[in-house]
């Protein structure tokens, strides 16, 4: 849907960026409606197959929302949805798998464990402890111009080139935006 109908492309082209969608005539505004009316459909309806399955009660949607939750954050609410849905299937599989090892009771301690291990790797990388131990970066490479054996300093039209033995100032001028 997002990719073939217009519908999709004006909802990712206000996801990516909603202020120069708004130049180019699409309603921000209205897509963000329409996005929502979207997603409450479809709770909805899930709402109801699982009302139809299992027994209703008021806390049944807490653990879906808390998932939901999740996964939104490991994937990031900017990015693919299929990383997104890639990401809700590795939880769903980290929570089944687990009920191998774990008592059933702990299987959504898990999966949270999984989110406390990413949120320290991501203070870890962004630390200066993690600094320390990064390679430092390596420098530019340089250009062609620069590579050349160096010759005293040409002027032409105000410009300065260092051309090699092997370039003349006509192949030296032709390449200005590379040799100044």
């Amino acid at each position: 849907m997002l990719r073939y109908s217009g519908l999709g492309r004006r909802i990712k082209a206000t996801r990516v960026n909603p202020d120069l969608a708004k130049t180019i005539g699409i309603n921000a505004d209205l897509t963000y409606v329409i996005c929502f009316v979207l997603g409450t459909i479809c709770a909805g309806v899930s709402g109801i197959w699982y009302g139809l399955k299992y027994t209703v009660d008021p806390g049944m949607g807490f653990t879906p929302v808390i998932y939901a939750f999740l996964v939104a954050f490991l994937a990031g609410t900017a990015r693919s949805p299929i990383r997104v849905f890639l990401i809700g299937i590795l939880v769903a599989l980290i929570e089944q798998y687990s009920s191998i090892w774990l008592s059933s009771r702990f299987t959504q301690t898990a999966v949270f464990v999984v989110l406390v291990g990413y949120l320290a790797f991501l203070a870890i990388r962004s630390s200066a402890l993690m600094s320390k131990f990064r390679r430092p970066a390596r420098p530019p490479v340089a250009s062609a111009c620069q590579r050349v054996r160096r010759l005293p300093h040409r002027e032409r039209n105000g410009l300065t080139w260092n051309c090699g033995s092997t370039t003349s100032i006509r192949s030296c001028s032709t390449r200005r935006s590379r040799c100044r």
